[in-house]
């Protein structure tokens, strides 16, 4: 089985390089046009979802995705 100290010492170890990351903000503009919609295209892992949803918290009283 696993030694409980070294998933201990593993994740502590982790969640400090993950506060250390820096986030940096896109520099993609999106300009809204009513009863449109907007699609966000692009390759896997580069950051829609993340986008999409700071966009509804930016834009809109309600969440777009959750």
């Amino acid at each position: 089985m696993y030694d409980r100290k070294l998933v201990e010492d593993y994740l502590i170890k982790s969640v400090k390089e993950i506060k250390e990351i820096e986030i940096f903000e896109r520099e993609l503009k999106i300009e809204f046009i009513p009863g449109k919609a907007i699609s966000i295209i692009g390759p896997r892992r580069s950051g829609k979802t993340f986008f999409l949803k700071s966009i509804g918290k930016k834009f809109f009283k309600s969440p777009l995705y959750n």
